[in-house]
């Protein structure tokens, strides 16, 4: 059976989302429409657009933008793996010469100077360190260290990369998302970016979602196979596959139970 519009229709349900027509990748225009209804509303807002079209891209390539559009507010992007913030730090750094402070385990490239800095990136457990960084800094004033208060929460906009794990990975990231879930509420604007709203848009929040014109066939070649009951646990389904594939059918397979 051909699975490509029963998926497409799986993926969505987010029927009432404000639709922003884009080229071939995400432009400027959905992000900033996203951060402005979330600074509206007092309500994060999810960002809703296809993998592999540039949403991390249209973030780090337009800091100045953001900072200046949004009144000198301080983009935080979290993301849930080190190695990603590690790629996106170096990409910024090499190829873009922005200053960026980045935080991960063990990092030596976290805040120097908070005035100087438009945006911060990280991973998900660093939040509370990103933002004491922010917001405190220790200076000398007649020989003693006193620490002094610089921003405060509304002066940051957090954007959340692959915010679907905010509920798929809740068990075993539960320090994180709620840290995650207490500073939505507090920050200027927060945007959780995902390609699969549906799997976090539990509070029925408001979503912007991108368009893109080109229509990339992402379940071509795709079948859905029914299993008919006799597949009870995932070894069954794996030798099932393997068999199937040793057979000749050179498809992928979506098992639904």
């Amino acid at each position: 059976i051909e699975a490509e519009d029963y998926l497409i229709e799986l993926l969505d349900k987010n029927k009432n989302a404000i639709i922003i027509e884009c080229e071939k990748y995400l432009k400027y225009e959905v992000l900033q429409t996203a951060i402005n209804i979330s600074a509206k509303e007092k309500e994060p807002v999810i960002l809703q657009a296809e993998t592999g079209r540039g949403k991390t891209y249209t973030i780090t390539n337009n800091i100045k933008r953001i900072y200046k559009e949004n009144d000198g507010k301080i983009a935080v992007l979290l993301f849930p793996y080190k190695s990603q913030v590690m790629q996106t730090y170096n990409s910024l750094v090499s190829k873009l010469g922005v200053k960026v402070a980045a935080y991960y385990e063990n990092s030596t490239t976290r805040l120097n100077n908070a005035k100087e800095i438009r945006l911060v990136i990280g991973t998900y457990n660093q939040l509370n360190n990103i933002m004491n960084d922010l917001k405190y800094d220790i200076v000398d004033i007649n020989g003693e260290k006193v620490e002094i208060q610089l921003k405060d929460d509304k002066d940051v906009i957090l954007i959340v990369d692959e915010a679907h794990n905010l509920i798929l990975q809740k068990e075993f990231r539960r320090n994180e998302v709620n840290n995650i879930e207490q500073y939505i509420d507090k920050v200027y604007a927060s945007v959780l970016l995902t390609a699969t709203p549906e799997l976090i848009n539990l509070q029925n929040r408001k979503v912007v979602k991108a368009v893109f014109k080109d229509k990339k066939e992402y379940f071509k070649n795709t079948y859905l196979l029914e299993s008919e009951g006799n597949i009870h646990n995932i070894i069954d389904f794996c030798k099932y596959i393997t068999m199937k594939f040793n057979n000749g059918t050179k498809k992928a397979i979506l098992l639904v139970d």
